[in-house]
């Protein structure tokens, strides 16, 4: 009988997991990734991340979207169905993990737990897939099985320092999270034992960023790499710490985790005090793997709501282990039993809430009446409206600069909206497809140096490969830009006299203007009579 519960309850979650996969399979790219699918279309064909397409994101963000299109063909869902074979991944992993420290039970409830705490609705749906929380949660997961045993085995701590070195080629701030494991190997009578393996684990981090140093190094776009990746990070920091309240950010993080993933934060509170009661040596690697990614996302300071998934991996894996344990307490004598009765009606009440959040949830309610053939692909998208993005109105102005020009041109979007350059099939001329500002006098661009660089090197660029068509943003202001685009392209002298010269207004849709060419060498040619 048990094991008949359990293969039922294992089918159920196979089930929703496949579910899952179907009913968001046609979800649109959120505003990052469509950055992202620019790296990934044109790096197919051999344009070289930071060189020749810029943003600060590391390598292995950059790359896993060239990987998914070289997998599945370029289209957008090309990326879902990689993200789906990479969850499946982590969720057995979880699985495994779990099941290793606290039985079968444990390891199915942490593999249900991490795939829906990683699409928690809660935290923007669409706009959080496929995120480097996302992707890193998988070498996190081997990190945290590894280092199980390097205490044991301090060859281990090696490749625990791999994993994170790899995790962090995701997002920067994951390498944070190798002052977890430490903690579990600390032995009084042998300090020198512990040195060494934090020397490995050190040794494994720098290790696994040596083939993206020397990748850029033959490619001869070293410097960029260097500047995006290591430099930029901390002008930005600097440039936008005067928008943080750190006490709202401190107060306002452990409600956003709880607000995602409220079941698994009541399982891995269980936990915690399993470990205490047991006086389990295990409470050295869970206690900080559960506070140590928050820590993290305080840090960035941003409450992007995608960065909340990089906690997910940890308060799954022990809600597994606090879950099972509350049924062991079950089926106890006693005042336990009691305790545990009471215990289990709290957790009910959490996640059945946490199940009817998920019911109700507007985005996968728009998903299935478009799977389900009651609404059509304009409709489904414009339901998905996010603040000033607007997946409709992307999908909308790609078309037109479809029609418009011819599949060899080039296209500039002189706003934010770099989703349209993927959608549309149209190479970018500029370097800075998600940060035109970067071309502007705004304070960020001149925080980091070298305006008059850029703005030459576009303007080459321009005049090199004239695009068909310019769309140009209006009333698109955000916190880090004071005037519209627009704005920026009158007070950009080159650039505007290339427009005036060379381009006519066709159309505006939505909040964009349309230019179209009127002659390949006009904008150039004029521009440089004047």
């Amino acid at each position: 009988m048990p094991r008949l519960a359990f293969g039922a309850a294992a089918l159920g979650v196979i089930a929703a997991f496949f579910f899952l996969q179907w009913l968001r399979y046609g979800e649109p790219l959120g505003l990052d990734q469509g950055l992202f699918a620019c790296f990934g279309r044109w790096g197919l064909e051999g344009w070289l991340p930071y060189r020749d397409i810029w943003d600060q994101k590391p390598p292995g963000l950059t790359h896993i979207y060239a990987l998914a299109f070289a997998l599945f063909g370029t289209r957008v869902q090309a990326v879902w169905l990689l993200e789906g074979l990479v969850l499946a991944a982590e969720s057995l992993l979880a699985l495994a993990l779990a099941r290793r420290l606290w039985g079968r039970w444990a390891g199915l409830i942490a593999a249900l737990l991490l795939f829906t705490g990683l699409w928690a609705p809660q935290w923007q749906g669409y706009w959080s897939r496929a995120q480097g929380e996302l992707w890193l949660a998988l070498p996190v997961l081997g990190a945290a099985w590894l280092s199980l045993d390097a205490r044991a085995d301090a060859r281990r701590a090696l490749w625990v320092g791999v994993l994170i070195g790899i995790a962090g080629q995701f997002k920067m701030p994951a390498l944070a999270l190798a002052a977890i494991w430490p903690w579990m190997w600390f032995e009084r009578r042998r300090p020198m034992a512990w040195i060494r393996r934090g020397l490995l684990l050190a040794g494994g981090m720098v290790l696994a960023w040596i083939p993206a140093f020397v990748y850029f190094a033959l490619r001869g776009g070293l410097g960029e790499f260097y500047e995006a990746v290591f430099v930029f990070p901390r002008v930005f920091h600097h440039v936008t710490a005067e928008f943080r309240n750190w006490g709202h950010v401190i107060a306002w993080v452990p409600r956003g985790v709880w607000y995602g993933i409220p079941t698994a934060v009541i399982g891995a509170g269980l936990c915690l005090l399993r470990l205490v009661r047991e006086k389990d040596r295990l409470l050295a690697w869970v206690l900080p793997w559960l506070l140590l990614p928050v820590v993290v996302v305080i840090i960035q300071g941003q409450m992007a709501n995608y960065h909340y998934l990089l906690v997910v991996p940890a308060f799954a894996v022990a809600a597994g282990g606090g879950i099972a344990w509350l049924g062991e307490e079950l089926l106890a004598a006693g005042r336990r039993r009691s305790l545990a009765v009471a215990a289990l009606v709290v957790l009910l009440l959490v996640a059945f809430a946490d199940f009817g959040r998920w019911v109700g949830d507007a985005q996968l309610q728009a998903a299935w009446a478009h799977r389900s053939g009651a609404i059509g692909r304009d409709a489904y998208l414009r339901r998905l409206k996010q603040g000033s993005f607007e997946p409709a109105l992307e999908a909308d102005v790609a078309r037109v600069v479809a029609q418009l020009s011819a599949p060899g041109d080039s296209l500039l979007v002189w706003g934010l909206g770099p989703g349209i350059y993927f959608l549309a099939d149209r190479h970018p001329v500029t370097r800075f497809p998600f940060h035109h500002l970067f071309l502007t006098g705004e304070r960020l661009s001149v925080a980091i140096g070298g305006l008059e660089q850029r703005q030459r090197e576009f303007i080459e660029r321009f005049d090199r490969d004239p695009p068909g068509v310019i769309l140009v943003g209006r009333g698109d202001l955000n916190a880090f830009e004071k005037e519209d685009s627009y704005a920026q392209m009158i007070k950009f002298d080159s650039f505007r006299r290339r427009v005036q010269a060379g381009y006519r207004v066709e159309r505006e849709v939505g909040r964009w203007l349309v230019y179209r060419r009127t002659s390949a060498q006009a904008g150039q040619g004029a521009a440089d009579r004047r």
